[in-house]
This record gives structure tokens, C-alpha cells and sequence, in this order.
């Protein structure tokens, strides 16, 4: 069992794990300390002749395992069935593009889930969030992902499944460990980067 100290950590899964988890459908059955979701905030009654305030955003669901014991808890095998929500990509979909912080928020408002997600190196050593070895797809740039630093990539803007051009832009991984502190488990798949490279980033943001 898990003490009562909290350390809110992302916990990151690398290929191996990835291969096993991608098969499953839907966490339910997790401990509830490791599953919550977030309060919405406070309703209070509006005076009858004020306007309905706008609506907040959905609750996230999220998966805090806290620490890498309480990983190993939350996935140790029992009698009871597992089913797990892999994103793949982030769970893109019109107006979220794949690999995405917009995009994982909106995954975790519907659903608890672990986010798949692709690590790419840029010209100057740095590395992002992204599928593909080239940029026409998924962005308004042109050319390889390897060929532009992060200055240029952080210059475009993402296209959602349909092409359409949205306001984000590519993530680093950096940016994505700290936003997934507490929220969520990310598996990183193989693309450009060396299984060193990922481990180090995951120890400098204690993840």
C-alpha cells in the first residue's frame, strides 16, 4: 500500500511496455488512489436576472501513480481484469492534432488513458513531439523534422486528422513531462531517439 506522502510525478513507460498496453480497452478497475477525477469547480445559484455563465471545462481523468513502486502496484498482475485506454498519439480528432498538449487535455476530459506519444530529435539536438520524419503532414512547415532547430519548428502550427491548420504548436518533450505530472503515463515509442536520450530526460524531470 501507498503512504500518505504524494509525489506528483509523470510515470513514462518506454518501447517494451508500449507493445503490451496498445491491446486494451478502458481503465476501470484501477486502485481509486490512483484514479481520480478533478472536482469541477463550486456551482452557486445565479441571480435570476444574470446571463448563464459560460460552461468550464470538463474534469480531467487522471492517473497519478504517484511514484514507480505505485506504478508497479497499479499494473501488478491479480485475478481481476485491467483494461486499459491507450491514445495513440494523444487521441487526436477534429481541431486536436496527434501529439499535442491541447490534445491530451481533450483526451483526458472524456476518459481515463495513457498517451502514446513520439519523440523526434530537431537539427540542434533538442527533441519534440512528433510522428513523422518529415513536417507536411501534420504542420504548415515542409522538409525533415531533423533539418529545422527548435526556433524554426516552434514558428508552425499543427494540422488536425483533417488538415486543417489550429493554433498549436509542436511540444517538446520537455514540456510534455512536466504537463503530465500527476495526470497521466506516458509511453514513448522509438522514432530518432536514443533509449539513453529518453531516460536522461526522464531522470532531469524526475518523471
Amino acid at each position: 500500500m501507498m503512504g500518505a506522502m504524494r509525489i506528483n510525478r509523470p510515470i513514462v513507460l518506454c518501447d517494451g511496455a508500449r507493445k503490451l498496453l496498445l491491446s486494451a480497452l478502458l481503465l476501470l478497475l484501477a486502485p481509486s488512489d490512483i484514479l481520480a477525477e478533478e472536482p469541477g469547480p463550486p456551482s452557486s445559484p445565479a441571480p435570476p436576472s444574470s446571463p448563464a455563465p459560460p460552461s468550464s471545462p470538463a474534469p480531467l481523468h487522471r492517473i497519478d501513480a504517484k511514484t514507480p513502486a505505485g506504478l508497479q502496484d497499479l499494473f501488478r498482475r491479480t485475478a481481476e481484469p485491467l483494461p486499459l485506454v491507450s491514445a495513440h498519439r494523444g487521441g487526436p480528432q477534429a481541431g486536436f492534432p496527434e501529439n499535442c498538449i491541447a490534445t491530451f487535455e481533450n483526451t483526458l476530459r472524456h476518459t481515463f488513458a495513457i498517451l502514446e506519444i513520439d519523440p523526434r530529435l530537431t537539427k540542434d539536438g533538442q527533441i519534440v513531439i512528433h510522428h513523422d520524419a518529415t513536417l507536411e503532414r501534420t504542420t504548415t512547415g515542409r522538409g525533415r523534422v531533423a533539418d529545422h532547430t527548435l526556433a524554426e519548428l516552434k514558428e508552425l502550427r499543427l494540422k488536425d486528422p483533417a488538415g486543417n491548420v489550429t493554433e498549436y504548436q509542436i511540444p517538446t518533450l520537455d514540456e510534455v513531462l512536466e504537463w503530465a505530472r500527476g495526470k497521466t503515463i506516458l509511453v514513448l515509442d522509438q522514432k530518432d531517439v536514443s533509449v539513453a536520450a529518453r531516460v536522461k530526460k526522464i531522470e532531469e524531470h524526475q518523471a
